[in-house]
């Protein structure tokens, strides 16, 4: 019975966690969309807005899938 407690628990985190991970991973992913599209300005000359826009939510989408998990539950102790 405690395992089916503990993995039920697993599958439905608070929605606090999930909120924190999805704040964590987008700031993440704007600030890193932000120094790629500025890196790219630097190097051309000119911002490109279809560029910067795919970016962005590529930089947003690998923050939330990486980052937010993170954020979301912590690292543990071993």
């Amino acid at each position: 019975m405690r395992i089916a407690i503990g993995l039920n628990s697993a599958l439905h985190p608070p929605r606090r966690a999930l909120r924190r991970g999805l704040i964590a991973g987008s700031a993440w992913g704007i600030a890193m969309g932000a120094i790629l599209i500025a890196l790219g300005a630097w190097n051309c000359g000119v911002i490109c807005i279809t560029d910067a826009a795919l970016t962005t939510a590529t930089a947003m989408a690998a923050g939330i899938c990486t980052i937010g998990p993170l954020a979301a539950f912590g690292a543990r102790p071993a």
